[in-house]
């Protein structure tokens, strides 16, 4: 175990050992928050552990993966830049922190299908505030983290079955009809004839 010091002075307790034929760096944390008793019985827990063959490295890679929250792996998602349209982001925000309140907090891996399937049947039969069926609104906070489990077993390899949300209500959708068009009457270049589906609304 040593003790890393930075160029501006910054002190973090280190332990350096062979793994597999090469040296690696394994970071225990600052001196300060760490006492070095604390930093040497750290120390020892990865040095047993490279010793059972295990990389503490991605050990403790796998232990923060799975403490990751759904508000957590939301915002990573919805903040790769070039990736989605600002609205696309805005609605998987919004059922984060609405459709799934109760659970945004709470690691990713705590969702399985029980709570899908109960999620899901609670918004298509009472709505978000328990005064109407929304079916639409289900189906779309389901695709949606639907998306996100799929991006947490992609990048953080966590053990979850993938495409889970949408497996958990395959025996529970309904089918949500297509939804009118509403076009600002400046906006439109096409008339209703041309466009038949399409409801011109006045300014």
């Amino acid at each position: 175990m040593g003790l890393r010091i930075t160029n501006k002075g910054t002190k973090t307790f280190v332990v350096f050992k062979r793994y597999r034929g090469r040296m690696i760096t394994v970071t225990i944390g600052p001196y300060g928050v760490y006492t070095l008793k604390q930093a040497e019985d750290e120390a020892n827990d990865i040095l047993r552990s490279i010793r059972r063959g295990v990389d503490p490295r991605k050990e403790r890679q796998e232990t923060e993966a799975k403490g990751i929250t759904l508000r957590e792996l939301a915002v990573e998602y919805t903040s790769r830049p070039g990736k989605l349209k600002p609205r696309s982001a805005s609605i998987i925000t919004r059922h984060v922190e609405t459709t799934f309140e109760d659970m945004a907090d709470r690691p990713v891996v705590e969702i399985d299908e029980g709570y899908c399937r109960a999620r899901y049947r609670k918004i298509l039969k009472h709505g978000l505030r328990g005064k109407k069926g929304a079916p639409a609104q289900a189906s779309q906070s389901n695709s949606n983290l639907n998306t996100l489990i799929n991006y947490a077993i992609r990048q953080h390899k966590l053990p979850i079955e993938k495409n889970m949300p949408s497996t958990a209500i395959i025996d529970d959708k309904v089918a949500t009809g297509a939804r009118d068009s509403f076009i600002p009457a400046y906006r439109c270049r096409l008339t209703v004839n041309q466009h038949p589906k399409a409801v011109v609304r006045g300014v």
